[in-house]
């Protein structure tokens, strides 16, 4: 029954979306959470955003409209470069799924809001893959994931994705990585500038490479229907990555590379909340885009529709479940 909904690019796959995402945000939107506010927070956007968006009502909301937007826009996206090979509502669809997992992401924080610059980067491939000249696409996508890791430091990592992104889907050349380079560096340059005048250069290396990296503490907070939720994601996923490489053969070029850039994406992604020293469970929502295509990819090509919409069913329960305990 979900499954059929999003076959096809229908509207009524867009209504089910729109009300499915309410029914995940009610709680946030009516109860006040045990706390709003993740312990630990990259600097600039404790000082420039959690300062004065400290009102559960109003972080409720600005992640409902983010999610809403990433995920209409990220599905635009995949239906034009034609990955899933229709157009569907269903990447749309698993990302707020995705995105909302776990109650504590149900308000904005830093991933949410640096998903933003991930997805201005997701574009700009898709730029490189169907220009003939990649310079300006290249230099808007470093220079938005340069901008976007003030926010969320695990960003930084995304430069070396981007780059494997650029030899993937372009014949590469020194100046190609050379601009890419540049319009990474150039919003560092000017915020160690400011850091030059207003404080020392000792802050800005402290602030955005010393203090954000390292090994963190894992010791996080975990439910056992949390372990149960990741267990059923984490499943699925092995049998979307099974069912890809036993029919990539059959896909375009355009698809494989598409698919390869968006595994490499998740794998950066994971890497670096390994190294993340202000790690939290927010870092999930940076999963969303490349695991929305490779669990739509698998639930689209399920013979067997109510397969699908039993994981979806009991991923959605889980979510429920997690959210009464939370709230």
């Amino acid at each position: 029954m979900i499954v059929r909904l999003f076959k096809n690019n229908q509207v009524a796959g867009l209504i089910f979306l729109l009300v499915f995402q309410i029914l995940i945000y009610l709680n946030a939107l009516t109860h006040s959470p045990p706390s709003v506010e993740p312990a630990n927070l990259p600097d600039l956007y404790k000082s420039f955003i959690a300062s004065w968006m400290n009102d559960s009502l109003v972080l409720a909301l600005g992640s409902f409209v983010l999610i809403t937007l990433q995920a209409l826009l990220f599905n635009y996206l995949v239906v034009q470069t034609g990955i899933l090979g229709k157009p569907t509502y269903m990447p749309a669809f698993v990302f707020v799924l995705i995105c909302s997992l776990l109650p504590e992401n149900l308000y904005m924080n830093p991933a949410t809001l640096s998903n933003i610059f991930v997805l201005f980067g997701l574009i700009s491939t898709w730029e490189i893959a169907r220009k003939p000249v990649a310079i300006p696409p290249v230099f808007t996508g470093a220079f938005l994931l340069s901008v976007g890791s003030f926010i969320y430091p695990p960003l930084l990592f995304l430069l070396v994705w981007l780059l494997i992104a650029l030899g993937i889907l372009s014949n590469a050349t020194v100046k190609d990585v050379a601009v890419l380079l540049i319009g990474f560096f150039i919003p560092y340059l000017y915020m160690f500038t400011a850091y030059f005048w207003l404080s020392t250069p000792e802050d800005f290396l402290t602030t955005f490479f010393v203090k954000p990296f390292g090994l963190p503490d894992y010791r996080l907070k975990f439910r056992i229907t949390e372990y149960i939720l990741y267990a059923v994601i984490v499943i699925t996923m092995g049998f979307s990555f099974m069912h890809y490489l036993l029919t990539a053969h059959f896909y375009k070029m355009v698809q494989k590379r598409m698919f390869q850039v968006l595994g490499y994406l998740l794998l950066t992604v994971i890497i670096a909340g390994a190294f993340y020293n202000l790690f939290q469970k927010h870092h999930l929502v940076l999963l969303g885009f490349p695991m929305s295509v490779f669990l739509s990819f698998y639930f689209l090509q399920l013979k067997k529709n109510w397969i699908a919409d039993l994981i979806i069913l009991s991923i959605f329960t889980l979510i429920i479940i997690l959210q009464f305990d939370y709230f």
